[in-house]
């Protein structure tokens, strides 16, 4: 049966600072907070519309990768089979390469501007790693009751950072 919850000692989300509960979804807070990646989807997709070429192929490619990203975190943090999981890390990789491309190709039209603009995207991706690694299980940040997660934390910050990063490296807008 696809989406069957698994069983506590196998969940992939386990390590992730948020208590399992029973029922469909393990990690509330967790797979609520996977919205973000959806809502940056859908901010890098209204960026797009006047994208063209290469630019367009790399924001499409990170929008389709943030939104499933979303579909996969929510799963991953929901029932935790093994279809969320492949979803969510195979997104996971397409996310960095798309975000790989778009470096890559600013840096190819202006290095300075474009490694200024990308900036606060980095802090925001730096900060939500730093407060997800703090705040895994057994870690000190660790409060697997709390309605506030540092995994939760993790999802709205990475959202918002290759959500800016993106719209960012769209041709012309490394200042946006």
């Amino acid at each position: 049966m696809p989406f069957a919850r698994v069983p506590d000692h196998r969940h992939p989300g386990r390590a992730d600072g948020e208590a399992l509960r029973p029922g469909w979804i393990a990690q509330p807070v967790s797979a609520g907070s996977s919205v973000a990646l959806a809502v940056g989807a859908l901010a890098l997709g209204r960026a797009l519309t006047d994208a063209r070429g290469v630019d367009a192929l790399v924001g499409r490619a990170l929008a389709a990768a943030l939104a499933a990203n979303a579909a996969g975190s929510a799963g991953f943090h929901g029932p935790g089979d093994r279809l969320s999981r492949r979803v969510h890390d195979l997104s996971l990789a397409a996310m960095v390469t798309s975000c790989a491309a778009g470096v890559l190709l600013g840096l190819n039209r202006q290095a300075g501007a474009s490694l200024r603009a990308l900036a606060t995207p980095a802090g925001l991706l730096i900060t939500g790693a730093l407060v997800a690694r703090r705040s895994r299980t057994g870690r000190p940040w660790c409060r697997p009751q709390a309605l506030l997660q540092g995994h939760a934390v993790w999802h709205v910050l990475a959202a918002a950072g290759v959500t800016l990063a993106g719209r960012r490296m769209l041709a012309g807008r490394v200042t946006d």
